[in-house]
């Protein structure tokens, strides 16, 4: 059921965090993570749930992050998952000036949402922008939003996991 209340909170809350969020994924997009060899991202994401108090943060034999929100009362429990690797960079003059491990924004100028028209809009360059490490930074901050709102006295129902993995 919809609540204004906590939407309000949620909104709130993720206005606070943006900034930190942005320079996670920076960190992120910086870090080379080609197949095979994540440990480096991985140590960055395990540090950062670990930082934001998220309830049980650890890794498989494999490498894989997990990091749990446990939930207050009985309810599912929903997972997001990202890939920690990535393609190599390939050739360097193809990134149009842009350091593939830079994560640099700037503005660049893209499709609306429904396609009908140009904005101008912040855009962070760099590989595994898009693919997946932004993705990442959103998932982990969407646990740090939990969290703020359980500080705030709202009952979470249900677990919270986000699953980082290799290859």
């Amino acid at each position: 059921m919809y609540d204004e209340k906590i939407y309000s909170m949620i909104n709130e809350i993720a206005k606070d965090l943006k900034d930190d969020c942005i320079k996670f994924i920076q960190r992120l997009i910086k870090t080379p993570s080609i197949s095979g060899d994540e440990q480096k991202l991985a140590d960055i994401i395990v540090a950062e749930m670990e930082a934001l108090g998220y309830d049980d943060v650890s890794r498989d034999k494999y490498g894989n992050v997990i990091g749990i929100i446990k939930g207050d009362e009985e309810g599912p429990t929903i997972m997001y998952n990202s890939h920690m690797d990535h393609v190599a960079p390939g050739d360097v003059s193809n990134w149009e000036g842009y350091d593939p491990y830079g994560g640099k924004i700037d503005i660049c100028e893209c499709d609306n949402a429904d396609r009908t028209a140009k904005e101008m809009v912040e855009c962070i360059h760099g590989r595994g922008a898009s693919d997946v490490k932004s993705g990442h930074g959103f998932q982990i901050y969407a646990g740090a939003i939990l969290l703020k709102l359980r500080q705030q006295g709202v009952k979470l129902r249900g677990d919270f996991m986000y699953t980082g993995v290799v290859h």
